[in-house]
């Protein structure tokens, strides 16, 4: 990242505007936390600047958000960020904020946590010198989080979550005044006031975090998931789960943070699950991935109730042939919250369909003289309920079924 700091920096000097390296990259700078994007902070037009370092660096200028921030997208996939300084005003709690210009003092003071109000000068008359007006890096040495003041959570409620992830990333403590703020916020109903993207948002960023589980649990030791929904709770087998999902999330099963979200939506009773996927914003096939995930593990449960270990009639296929029919998200969930039986029964079954794969294809089939159509779908379904039987087990025998049933066929003819 030193590089494309260099980049911004003759970028900035040329258009004789002070600039700076901000937030939670100098933190990470200061913990030797590598970096992976960059942001950083003018004293000027953002978007000039912005334009004339993606052109330095042969990238692009991306997405500019909704307070002027402009993202640079680079070759190597990595992003420089930045934006103008600026102070913020809120209007009621949780609102986004008004943004005004400002200097980059004032632009440090609206920030969320001390941890976070540090800058280092790239140019201008603070070039060289590390800003840190509300004593971050004395926080971290203690590791320490401290919000600015009182109010913080009661104007930006989502810091609160961004809060259970620091503390867990960087092993921190809160202080006094968190409590203060965190509950000053529950009696001005600010987490209510926040949008359902927003909410959806912080918990995706949540679920990112190499530890999720951790910030979880701090989520909801500190109210933050009742907010959410009042009936979400959080108890011994929640934490398992997460844990069993946050292995697996990237091993095996789904990445993304609809994971977390019918995971959550488990701990709901059945009739609570449509009003929580509504507070998160969730419709169309996202709602419906999650809800058919959120009831995964009671219908796995049904479904594999005396099941035998090797199915031969037709209910028994059909109920493997259910199972295998899910999203892998659905399996993933059922996988995660699941007894222990249940979750072996279910591996087993999934193993058992995986081997009942016949070995003849489609065009093996048609090679030996079925006709294109519906009639290969059935044959190589039929053929996979003879192998989970163990009627068969090889590629000859399959095809020695296949040609029995053609000589029938031809049999019957008149």
């Amino acid at each position: 990242m030193a590089d494309f700091a260099e980049c911004a920096r003759g970028a900035a000097v040329a258009r004789g505007e002070a600039l700076y390296i901000v937030g939670g990259c100098v933190r990470d700078l200061i913990l030797g936390v590598p970096l992976h994007d960059l942001d950083l902070a003018v004293e000027g037009a953002a978007d000039g600047l912005a334009r004339e370092v993606a052109t330095r660096l042969g990238g692009r200028v991306g997405a500019t958000s909704l307070f002027g921030t402009c993202r640079i997208d680079v070759p190597s996939k990595r992003h420089i960020d930045i934006a103008a300084t600026r102070r913020d005003v809120y209007r009621h709690p949780g609102a986004l904020p008004e943004v005004a210009p400002a200097g980059i003092i004032e632009d440090l003071a609206r920030r969320d946590f001390t941890i976070n109000a540090l800058a280092v000068g790239l140019t201008g008359p603070l070039a060289g010198r590390l800003l840190d007006p509300t004593g971050g890096v004395r926080d971290l040495e203690a590791r320490r989080l401290r919000l600015l003041h009182d109010h913080s959570l009661v104007e930006d409620p989502t810091r609160a979550f961004r809060g259970a992830r620091y503390v867990s990333r960087f092993s921190l403590r809160t202080s006094g005044r968190w409590k203060r703020s965190l509950h000053a916020a529950f009696r001005a109903g600010a987490f209510h006031r926040l949008s359902p993207t927003r909410v959806r948002r912080e918990l995706a960023l949540v679920w990112s975090e190499a530890e999720p589980v951790a910030a979880l649990s701090l989520c909801a030791r500190w109210g933050l998931l009742r907010q959410i929904h009042p009936a979400l709770i959080w108890e011994p087998r929640s934490g398992a789960a997460l844990r069993r999902a946050s292995w697996c999330r990237c091993a095996q099963g789904p990445c993304g943070a609809e994971a977390l979200f019918a995971l959550l939506a488990c701990t709901l009773p059945e009739n609570r699950r449509e009003a929580f996927c509504a507070r998160l914003g969730l419709a169309g096939s996202s709602k419906e991935a999650v809800l058919a995930a959120a009831g995964a593990p009671a219908r796995a449960g049904r479904l594999l109730r005396g099941l035998p270990a090797r199915p031969a009639g037709e209910k028994g296929f059909r109920r493997l042939e259910e199972l295998a029919g899910w999203s892998p998200l659905a399996l993933s969930v059922a996988q995660c919250v699941s007894d222990a039986g249940t979750r072996s029964a279910l591996r087993r079954a999934m193993a058992l369909w995986e081997k009942g794969s016949p070995s003849l294809s489609g065009e093996d089939l048609i090679a030996l003289g079925l006709r294109r159509g519906p009639a290969i779908r059935r044959a190589l379904r039929r053929l996979r309920k003879e192998r989970i039987a163990g009627s068969i087990g090889s590629r000859e025998e399959e095809t020695a079924m296949v040609r029995s049933w053609l000589g029938r066929r031809r049999a019957a003819l008149p």
